[in-house]
């Protein structure tokens, strides 16, 4: 009797079984893995007798300490995709998406050869195709999913600006022969087995320090490093023939496009450029918080920090209802995936940023099996404006409930994109 019950149990709550699965996978992994590293550790100890005989005192000392450092790394260490299942095992359906997107054909395996060494002996395509799982899996995953030809077209055109943005973020070459040759590179490309060496962001990067002093300074850079990209994608697309041309005709719905990316990646990065002295933090938004921009590292959980960085976000947040919009207008579904996935991620990354003082001191991300999700469930119009729904809603618990100029303004764009994703939902 106790087995029927439990049988009708978990056929009637489906969910619960596939959780306590799902915990029951990851558990068995980590315990696996664990001492898998146990038995590695145990091959690799030193004899602690033939140290006595080869060391003074002090010498064994330091060697049981870092034996004792290795040992604990060995143990403790955890390879990416396990921690990945560990941080999704509360949510199964993450699981499964980390599994299906690994395992089920979604991405191709990276060869190990070095490109210059794939240059000598694939053609131009799969060169290309080579390069482009090395320098961006995750854009490699979304292109690849492109029908073709565009699906070529996307690759090159992603890979000229990867070796444009590359030369522009080399801090040695000098200054007039970089410019000479951002202005031909475009000429360049028609030569037949054309290359430059010793060009491009090197291990002896420069110190680099660009301080926006205006909005309109950091929108223009977002503009040139982001939205140029989304205008050439839009021209594409209507060139294959897979969308309409009225596509092209609102720029500034193209152009919200990239500027929402570049400025998520600008927030999300304030610590990290701050540490290689690059600032792009507009001083129009940070000034009104702050003497210098690196107060917030010091301040991170202070009223004042928390509302810079939320007037960040709400400034990234006024481009959603163009975003909406545009995807709006894409007749292909593999076009709307393409261009859907980033946008519905950076609104996710919102999430984790909106009013989280980790931003000043840490990496603030979504998680992997997070990421896996959405790249999995962005295939028709109705599934990004849920997740946009879904993620607006997010952040609308998260503004903060003392009155603010910023909150208030939150909630009127909050309230603007639910609108825009009712309207725009096709039942």
């Amino acid at each position: 009797m106790g087995n029927e019950n439990s049988h009708y149990y978990f056929h009637s709550h489906p969910l619960t079984m596939i959780i306590l699965v799902a915990t029951l996978i990851n558990v068995i992994l980590y315990i696996s893995y664990y001492f898998y590293q146990c038995l590695l550790s145990v091959l690799a100890t030193m004899s602690v007798g033939d140290i006595y005989n080869v060391r003074n005192d002090d010498d064994i000392i330091l060697e049981k300490q870092q034996q004792t450092k290795v040992m604990k790394q060995k143990w403790f260490y955890m390879p990416p995709v396990l921690k990945e299942l560990i941080s999704s095992f509360l949510f199964p359906t993450e699981v499964i998406a980390i599994f299906k997107l690994k395992f089920g054909g979604y991405i191709k395996k990276t060869s190990k050869t070095s490109l210059d060494q794939l240059a000598h002996t694939l053609n131009d395509l799969d060169f290309c195709y080579a390069t482009l799982n090395k320098v961006s899996h995750s854009f490699a995953l979304v292109i690849q999913q492109l029908p073709q030809p565009l699906k070529n077209s996307v690759s090159i055109f992603y890979l000229v600006l990867r070796g444009l943005d590359s030369v522009e973020d080399d801090m040695i070459y000098p200054q007039d022969e970089k410019i000479f040759l951002l202005r031909n590179f475009y000429g360049n490309l028609l030569i037949d087995n054309w290359s430059i060496k010793d060009v491009g962001d090197t291990e002896d990067y420069r110190i680099f320090l660009d301080n926006f002093e205006t909005l309109t300074s950091y929108n223009l850079y977002c503009h040139y490093v982001a939205s140029l990209v989304g205008d050439g994608l839009s021209t594409l697309f209507v060139n294959s023939g897979l969308e309409d041309t009225d596509l092209c005709v609102d720029k500034h719905l193209s152009d919200s496009m990239g500027l929402i990316l570049q400025k998520t990646n600008i927030i999300r990065d304030y610590l990290e450029d701050l540490k290689a002295r690059r600032t792009w933090w507009p001083k129009e938004i940070w000034q009104n918080y702050a003497a210098c921009l690196d107060e917030f590292v010091k301040t991170p959980n202070y009223e004042k920090s928390l509302e810079c960085l939320n007037h960040m976000v709400l400034d990234s947040f006024n481009h959603v209802p163009d975003v909406i919009n545009y995807l709006g207008r894409l007749k292909h579904r593999k076009v709307l995936e393409f261009c859907a996935i980033p946008q519905v991620m950076a609104i996710a990354t919102f999430v984790e940023l909106y009013n989280n003082p980790l931003v000043f001191t840490s990496v603030v991300k979504i998680p992997k099996g997070l990421t896996c999700k959405l790249m999995l469930n962005c295939s028709t119009l109705n599934e990004v404006l849920h997740w946009f729904y879904f993620f607006i809603t997010k952040i609308e618990q998260k503004i903060p409930k003392h009155p603010s100029v910023n909150a208030h303004r939150m909630h009127a764009v909050v309230d603007q994109v639910k609108n825009l994703c009712d309207v725009n939902s096709k039942i």
